[in-house]
């Protein structure tokens, strides 16, 4: 079916009776203009008009007739207005006044206090994204209430409660709530989405696709990539179905089929995830996304042993990041970016990153930062074989880590003293940073770390003749490793 173009209105319609807007007899009213008589007669604002589906700003052009409605957009619109397409379309003519009159007796009902509700309700739900947008959970959650509040809420509006309500306790770290919250708005959407027209499936789906995506970032960030997978990766055949078609959501799944991916040390799979959304990114002109694509696509490559192409993508992502002056993200990329240059043995540019990034941590406080740029350093000043100085460095690390509870990072200083004082014949101390590298990387749970550690160990008990204690550390090693690569 073909819409007429609807034509601007050059002045102030009057609706009339007849649903005719200040026309001469025999003049034909544009769609432009039917919609804003019938929504006029039905006493509803633009914001009511648009919903949850459109913005007011989309209403406002259809009205003055600078955009036409799609047939489906349309049908939409005539539902909440409850009349036919057939008005809006010219293809026959309502008396506006029986509408008029049905919404005149809204207002003097309670009626009309549940729709104000709803309203100051929907206003509350578009406040909370817009803080959750600036990662500010706590006042978002301030704004959405209890869940008594979801009982207020219209039908449509209460997967999106579920929706910002799951994605702040995520923001907040707080994981089980997380899971809960989206697991009930998403059984919810499904639902409503089973039940709806055809005109409202897409939206409910496409939230409810929302919804599966965070789901997922919440069991990654649970340490549980194979569940997070198995959430993205039916977000991904909705990519390929055409049920999401919101190009933000588009680049967040990307990106999170990419982190999970790179967690189970699928190294080809998380980089193709990743290229995939850095195109995504530069389509949408989105400078902030490829800063933190090119930085993982870094981490990809450099875990996979490729370290000319991790510097070149980690050098990608500082720039993007000094573009848009975020010297915090910078100085964090600039430590690692160090640490690929020592790896790549060209020690006086990882030196002068390093340096960089240290003294942007010191001016910004940045604990996190200073602790693994000290770490890194230390990383160097052994590999250069200068043991005294890495094992100076290494334990001003441990000072700053304790304070920040990087246990990460605090680890790695262990095991870079462990090196150290090998290389120095301090046997007993050596031995010692080793354990307690090990008891470090336990209370994290990364199975990578610990694997890497246990094979440590292992080396150097076989390396002082001590094989039997040295088979059982590379069994843990290869234990964990495995478990890494075959869980899912």
């Amino acid at each position: 079916m073909s819409i007429p173009p609807s034509g601007p209105t050059t002045q102030d319609p009057k609706t009339t009776p007849g649903g005719m807007e200040g026309k001469q007899d025999g003049e034909t009213m544009t769609i432009a203009e039917r919609v804003r008589s019938a929504r006029i007669a039905a006493n509803k604002t633009q914001q009511q008009l648009a919903g949850d589906t459109y913005s007011k700003s989309y209403i406002s052009a259809v009205e003055r007739g600078k955009m036409t409605p799609s047939v489906q957009a349309l049908g939409v619109l005539a539902e909440r207005l409850g009349l036919p397409m057939s008005y809006f379309l010219g293809e026959s003519e309502i008396d506006l006044s029986a509408l008029a009159e049905t919404s005149a007796s809204l207002r003097s009902t309670p009626e009309r206090e549940r729709m104000a509700r709803e309203e100051s309700l929907a206003l509350l739900l578009s406040e909370a994204e817009g803080l959750l947008r600036q990662r500010e959970p706590a006042r978002a959650l301030e704004r959405l209430g209890t869940q008594e509040t979801v009982e207020e809420l219209s039908g449509s509006q209460r997967p999106r409660w579920y929706l910002l309500a799951g994605w702040a306790r995520l923001q907040s770290q707080h994981y089980n709530d997380a899971n809960t919250l989206l697991e009930k708005g998403l059984t919810l959407a499904e639902h409503q989405r089973n039940q709806a027209p055809p005109s409202q499936k897409g939206g409910l789906g496409e939230l409810a696709e929302r919804m599966r995506c965070f789901l997922g970032m919440s069991h990654y960030e649970q340490g549980q990539p194979e569940l997070a997978l198995e959430h993205h990766r039916r977000c991904l055949a909705a990519i390929n179905d055409g049920l999401v078609t919101d190009p933000e959501l588009t680049l967040r799944i990307y990106m999170a089929l990419g982190h999970d991916y790179l967690l189970l040390n699928r190294y080809q799979e998380a980089m193709a995830f990743y290229e995939h959304a850095i195109k995504q990114a530069t389509d949408a002109e989105s400078l902030a996304s490829e800063g933190l694509i090119y930085w993982q696509l870094g981490l990809a490559y450099k875990d996979n042993g490729d370290l000319s192409r991790a510097k070149a993508n980690l050098h990608k992502a500082i720039l993007a990041f000094e573009l848009q002056e975020n010297i915090r993200l910078a100085a964090q990329l600039r430590s690692l970016f160090g640490q690929v240059l020592v790896h790549l043995e060209r020690y006086d540019e990882a030196e002068a990153n390093l340096q960089q990034s240290l003294g942007t941590a010191q001016r910004t406080g940045d604990v996190s930062t200073r602790g693994s740029t000290l770490a890194n350093f230390a990383a160097m000043h052994t590999a250069r074989g200068e043991h005294d100085k890495a094992v100076e460095v290494a334990r001003e690390g441990l000072d700053v880590v304790k304070a920040s509870k990087d246990q990460r990072t605090e680890g790695q200083l262990h095991l870079t003293l462990a090196i150290a004082h090998e290389a120095k014949e301090d046997y007993p101390t050596a031995e010692q940073e080793l354990g307690q590298a090990i008891t470090i990387f336990e209370q994290t749970g990364d199975k990578e770390l610990i694997g890497r550690a246990h094979e440590r160990y292992g080396k150097f008990l076989a390396d002082r003749g001590r094989f039997q204690e040295a088979y059982d550390h590379m069994r843990v090693a290869r234990a964990a490793t495995t478990r890494k690569t075959q869980d899912f």
